[in-house]
């Protein structure tokens, strides 16, 4: 016999187990994807204004000399 648990309440011979807890660890990116969809999107916007303007003024004639 290796061990024997002769009194069950004494706190010397008690083992305690915690639970794990898993946690994600640390990547290094930092980058708030919010503010960089909202810029893009703002370019989008921007980028569709000027196609749409562009096409409205030669659609009337505009002032380009042909």
């Amino acid at each position: 016999e290796l061990t024997a648990h002769a009194d069950i309440d004494d706190k010397g011979q008690t083992v305690t187990v915690k639970p794990y807890i898993h946690h994600n660890p640390k990547t290094g990116d930092d980058r708030n994807i919010n503010k960089i969809l909202g810029i893009a999107g703002a370019s989008l916007v921007g980028i569709a204004g000027c196609v749409y303007s562009f096409i409205k003024r030669k659609k009337k004639g505009g002032t380009d000399n042909e």
